[in-house]
């Protein structure tokens, strides 16, 4: 994994294997920008890639995309961190909520 921090967004090269449905190992490659904004503790990442054959075909585009991810502004909210208030959760097939807080408990 490589990285190149610029200001507040930090970019990483990454390489990974994924399983296909067939249970083969499929190699991928992938850039992430991650930003933390301006008074939050979380972080927000964008993630762009492909499988390695693609790669060199995609990858230009992908950096641009990834370069250019910006975050204006963030503001508080009183919602709380759970999963029944994220619509990414359950209803996506994402994670069931463990416990009071599942976006904590899974880290």
């Amino acid at each position: 994994m490589l990285s190149s921090e610029k200001g507040a967004k930090r970019l990483l090269d990454v390489s990974f294997s994924a399983l296909s449905p067939g249970q083969a190992e499929v190699p991928r490659r992938a850039v992430v920008a991650a930003i933390q904004p301006e008074g939050s503790a979380d972080v927000v990442m964008f993630v762009g890639g492909s499988t390695v054959g693609s790669w060199k075909k995609v990858e230009p585009s992908m950096r641009k995309m990834a370069s250019s991810f910006a975050i204006s502004r963030v503001r508080p909210t009183s919602i709380k961190r759970k999963a029944k208030n994220d619509y990414r959760f359950e209803d996506q097939g994402g994670l069931n909520e463990r416990g009071s807080d599942s976006v904590n408990s899974i880290f």
